[in-house]
């Protein structure tokens, strides 16, 4: 790994060490929190990074809260220059200070060794509720900041290992579920600590010069496997967009606008999203932070997973931005309260299209975007004789993208999570809270045709089991769907209803963002939308469309209309008739060349 004087053995053996500190810290958290977001569903991220802020080792986390964590520590750096002990312990959740969004509490522990700070001991977590005026931490209509509630730019949290008292009330004050948040922020520090604990032994064994030697190496050795990545790549720019659904403040949707540039030569590669639409008075803008991350999600996707994930391999990307760009760097203090989701989806979508157009044996179908399935209720608890706030529900996921080679992972999610977070469980949620599923499904036949195929269409009802349950329910994906790749269909759209339980009939479609009383006897039905697919589904191999008719993914009649691949359905196992799917095949084939629309008799 090395080509500098530390032996390559030691080399492997640190980084590796890195890497485990940084799940070690991510395990205390998923063990120890004390909201669903972090027991159950792990939405949180953990990261090591260097004295200097750079990023070093990331666990399995969300790309949207690792690979830019540095932007949110360094200004720590500059607000508390020469004010900065050992036992500190900094919060900072404000998205002008150069964390993601008001939600995601960044927390960050400097490791010194002798006198000097060695590293940061990075997590970020979702939080259930931060006292907004509704109980939701995602607020699309929130125009600015002043709409979003607490903003922490960057605070002293803990000092000599004990509590800032002051700042502990005022969340304790206004977070609708205070004893909740607290335990969560006892699992964070927690996790910290035991970060902390770990990379001073590694100062201890190693010392000051080898640790930093490896840093600077490893840094260089993530530059090298990132240029021989580009490298192998054509020179040119590609363009790719990807559009926001319509709301009232921006009734057309907002599109981001990617160029990709490579310069195989120097081992460089440029992300232009500068020709993006203006920001819009509402939540849906992007953080400097999260652009650059979600730019570096879609890259990421595309090369070696082998190649570190640090800062190294990462300076190989430039982003380039626009002030004012809604797929910018943000004029304070318009409102960022859902870029995390709707902002940064859509950026990875426009980004990995233009990457698929350079190289589609790299690249992938358009993924789905953050819909209403994660979405926050709230309401009274009958069986305590209280009241519940901002629970957030996980559950399902949309289908991941697919690419040349390979389908979609079912319950992948959206970019923003890209499959790092958990499902609750059912039976978990009915225990917590006064709500009974009726339905958790997935859809037959709503899987998108192609030669690679994404995954189905998941479906859940929920219900009160006595009081109003109230749906603060965000989302995006009913109008712009997810566009198929090379002949592949576009994944079905996102949508949401009221149902009545007697009937079983729907009595309205919802809007994907609204504030939605349930009442007893009624449900809440999500529709998750799913990823398109890639290629021409007339290329799919036939016993790979047995399979997926089999499993449920399509129907015969899908398999017969779409693919030309006729399933005698008598014997239990769908056996293939490959005489009539080549008659089948060459059919569509004619039909398709002619111009005339397919017969589906």
């Amino acid at each position: 790994m090395s080509t500098g004087n530390l032996d390559p053995v030691l080399m492997a053996v640190l980084a590796n060490r890195m890497e485990g500190i940084t799940r070690e810290v991510l395990t205390v958290m998923l063990r120890s929190g004390r909201s669903v977001m972090l027991n159950a569903c792990r939405d949180f991220s953990t990261a090591i990074l260097t004295g200097d802020c750079r990023m070093l080792a990331v666990a399995e986390g969300l790309p949207v809260h690792v690979l830019t964590a540095g932007r949110a520590v360094k200004p720590i750096l500059e607000f508390f220059e020469g004010d900065i002990r050992p036992g500190d312990v900094f919060l900072n959740n404000c998205p002008y200070t150069g964390n993601s969004h008001h939600a995601d509490f960044t927390m960050a522990l400097p490791v010194f060794w002798e006198d000097e700070i060695m590293f940061w001991v990075v997590n970020r977590t979702h939080q259930n509720d931060i006292g907004a005026s509704m109980p939701t931490t995602y607020l699309p209509y929130a125009a600015d900041i002043y709409g979003e509630s607490l903003h922490f730019p960057c605070v002293r949290i803990q000092r000599n290992r004990e509590d800032v008292k002051d700042i502990i009330r005022i969340c304790m004050m206004k977070i609708r579920q205070p004893q909740q948040w607290y335990g969560d922020y006892l699992a964070q520090v927690g996790s910290l600590r035991i970060g902390e604990k770990r990379l001073t032994s590694v100062c201890e064994k190693y010392g000051r010069e080898r640790v930093q030697q490896f840093i600077e190496e490893y840094m260089a050795y993530g530059s090298r496997r990132m240029k021989e990545e580009i490298r192998e790549m054509p020179r040119g720019t590609w363009k790719g967009e990807a559009t926001m659904d319509p709301l009232d403040f921006a009734p057309e949707g907002a599109t981001i606008r990617a160029k990709v540039s490579t310069d195989p030569k120097e081992g460089l590669v440029t992300i232009n999203l500068t020709e993006s639409d203006d920001q819009v008075p509402g939540g849906i803008n992007g953080t400097e932070a999260t652009v650059i991350a979600a730019a570096m999600t879609a890259f990421f996707y595309c090369v070696d997973p082998t190649v570190p994930h640090n800062e190294g391999s990462a300076s190989r990307v430039r982003t380039l931005l626009r002030e004012g760009s809604v797929a910018g760097i943000p004029r304070y203090p318009v409102g960022t309260s859902v870029c995390t989701t709707y902002n940064f989806d859509r950026v990875v979508s426009a980004v990995l299209r233009a990457l698929t157009d350079m190289d589609p044996a790299s690249g992938f179908s358009e993924p789905a975007v953050v819909d209403a399935c994660i979405s926050v209720t709230s309401g009274a608890d009958f069986r305590r004789n209280q009241e519940f706030y901002a629970h957030e529900v996980f559950k399902g996921g949309s289908a991941g993208p697919a690419s040349a080679g390979h389908d979609g992972w079912a319950g992948w999610g959206a970019p923003c999570g890209s499959g790092a977070q958990y499902w609750e469980s059912v039976e978990i949620h009915e225990l917590r809270y006064p709500h009974i599923w009726w339905a958790y499904e997935a859809e037959s036949g709503t899987c998108p045709s192609g030669k690679w195929i994404s995954g189905p269409r998941t479906r859940f009802l929920l219900a009160p089991r006595e009081s109003t349950m109230m749906v603060a329910s965000f989302g995006d994906g009913r109008v712009f769907r997810p566009r198929g790749v090379l002949g592949g269909q576009d994944g079905p759209g996102a949508d949401s209803y009221l149902v009545d339980l007697t009937t079983g009939e729907r009595v309205g479609q919802l809007p994907l963002v609204c504030m939605q009383p349930v009442e007893k006897g009624q449900g809440w039905e999500c529709l998750h939308g799913t990823a398109a697919s890639f290629g021409d589904p007339l290329e799919r191999d036939p016993e790979l469309v047995r399979w997926n008719a089999r499993e449920g993914l399509i129907t015969v009649q899908q398999a017969r209309d779409d693919y030309g691949v006729v399933l005698d359905t008598e014997p239990e196992r769908y056996r293939v008739d490959h005489v009539a799917t080549r008659k089948a095949r060459e059919k569509l084939f004619k039909e398709r060349e002619s111009g005339r629309e397919p017969d589906k008799d």
